[in-house]
């Protein structure tokens, strides 16, 4: 199909996820706007003759005679959401869905570049240098969880703080640069790490979330389970129930391995860019 998009100038998790999966699935995928990020390198000119236009950008609406038209709500928070259901398109999906409320649930994606293994290859968990990652910044609450993991696990090998990789990747920074720089170093320490840990963004759903799913830990991510992953990723919704699941991982990790490896190819084919494109496809009727 000829896909056409209205996408964000910068890098946007969601703009990424899906427009790089309808790539992989091998549609051709065109911007309205000259777009370096999100996998779009095409100014394209709306008069062609397209399938599909996908809107991600609220408050810049273009209409489109005769092509089927989706919203993508990728947005932290839902303020405005609610304009989007009077602007007439076919099908509007929202990111952070609420039960009973309109729309499609829809969430970030594993994208190509999360599979950055160490430099030996996918290790098992015993071979793991890092005991529990967490790499993010203070926000939405994450210092107090970030503090008392620093004192209650001051015996083990921690990376716990904020994302200190910033030299970028040549090639994927002209993806992602300047909202978010790509260095490889970054997943390779998820990939070392036995246990990842995710926190909430500004909304459940976090890129990060994904990022972690990519690396073959064992995934701790706090209370989002619009798209339920497979059951290595373990949800928790306070501090004492993010330590309790700690302690009984790390007491015998290797009990953990075969059912990490299971979920970590399930999740990679089942919520991967091209996936969450075919759902997305799937869900319009195509």
């Amino acid at each position: 199909m000829n896909i056409l998009v209205n996408t964000h100038r910068h890098y946007v998790f969601m703009d990424a996820s899906l427009i790089q999966g309808l790539k992989n699935l091998g549609h051709k995928v065109c911007a309205i706007e000259e777009a370096g990020n999100n996998y779009v390198e095409y100014l394209a000119n709306t008069s062609d003759s397209w399938d599909l236009f996908i809107q991600f950008v609220k408050d810049s609406h273009i209409n489109i005679p005769s092509i089927k038209s989706i919203m993508v709500w990728g947005y932290d928070g839902h303020n405005g959401l609610k304009n989007e259901f009077l602007n007439g398109y076919d099908v509007i999906f929202v990111r952070d869905h609420l039960d009973n409320n309109p729309g499609i649930p829809i969430n970030f994606a594993i994208e190509d570049r999360y599979y950055c293994q160490t430099d030996n290859g996918y290790k098992p968990l015993k071979d793991r240098t890092v005991d529990i990652c967490f790499l993010g910044g203070d926000h939405c609450g994450r210092k107090e969880y970030k503090e008392r993991l620093i004192e209650d696990f001051k015996h083990l090998k921690l990376e716990i703080g904020r994302q200190k990789y910033v030299a970028p990747d040549d090639y994927w920074s002209r993806w992602t640069s300047t909202y978010y720089n790509h260095d490889p170093h970054y997943y390779e320490v998820l990939a070392d790490s036995k246990i990842c840990l995710s926190f909430r963004g500004g909304g459940p759903d976090c890129g990060r979330h994904w990022e972690i799913m990519a690396s073959g830990a064992v995934c701790m991510i706090e209370s989002m389970k619009t798209m339920e992953p497979r059951p290595s990723v373990y949800w928790f919704d306070n501090y004492e129930e993010l330590k309790k699941r700690i302690e009984g991982v790390l007491f015998d990790i290797e009990d953990f391995q075969e059912e990490v490896n299971n979920d970590w190819k399930w999740n990679r084919e089942h919520h991967s860019t091209k996936a969450r494109a075919q759902y997305l496809l799937d869900k319009c009727g195509f």
